[in-house]
């Protein structure tokens, strides 16, 4: 009410049209497999979120078999400051062994 007159009603609608989700693009293919051989050798990959987040999102990076490969950065978090810049990781070959 307002000066004792009811309002008119008010019709709203959420025009949000954020789509959730992520994109993941390798950076330059190395190879079509990463090799024991070259531990060095890294293939780069960058993560973006769709939409600008609510609250923080955290990535977290793991590897079947923490023995013969690794992700860096192991973590990493998205804000909404940083939700629309990529984030860069890489895998990387940690184990070498000789086959004779």
């Amino acid at each position: 009410m307002y000066k004792k007159e009811p309002l008119p009603a008010l019709r709203l609608v959420n025009a949000d049209d954020d789509v959730h989700g992520v994109a993941v693009e390798l950076i330059e293919p190395v190879t079509d497999v990463l090799h024991e051989a070259a531990p060095s050798t890294g293939q780069p990959f960058t993560i973006v979120l769709h939409s600008e987040p609510i609250a923080d999102v955290v990535v977290t990076m793991t590897v079947s078999d923490p023995t013969v490969g690794a992700v860096q950065p192991p973590r990493y978090t998205f804000t909404p400051n940083n939700w629309d810049t990529k984030a860069t990781f890489v895998v990387y070959v940690t184990h070498y062994i000789l086959h004779n």
